[in-house]
């Protein structure tokens, strides 16, 4: 993994304060027929693969967003194929 940012790989989302955050477009995940997106803090050591965020992807009528994973072994599964695929790139 290539530790310098490239700004077209650079989110911003924004907090239930209103501040935007920052993080790095590290992959898409496909898991029975959804998609989820995973993402980096960009403030984030590159190589803690524990700060990774998953977020499904969702479209709808207003636009596309992301939403939070309410299901904890969802989110279990989705980290689990996130550390398969990426093992020799972060720490975890």
């Amino acid at each position: 993994m290539d530790n310098e940012l490239d700004l077209d790989d650079i989110i911003y989302l924004t907090d239930e304060n209103d501040n935007d955050i920052a993080f790095e477009f590290i992959d898409v995940i496909e898991y029975e027929d959804e998609n989820y997106i995973a993402l980096l803090p960009a403030d984030s050591d590159s190589n803690d693969g524990n700060a990774v965020v998953i977020l499904k992807m969702v479209e709808d009528i207003d636009g596309d967003y992301y939403d939070s994973i309410e299901d904890k072994e969802l989110e279990d599964t989705l980290f689990e194929i996130f550390k398969k695929k990426f093992k020799n790139d972060f720490n975890f």
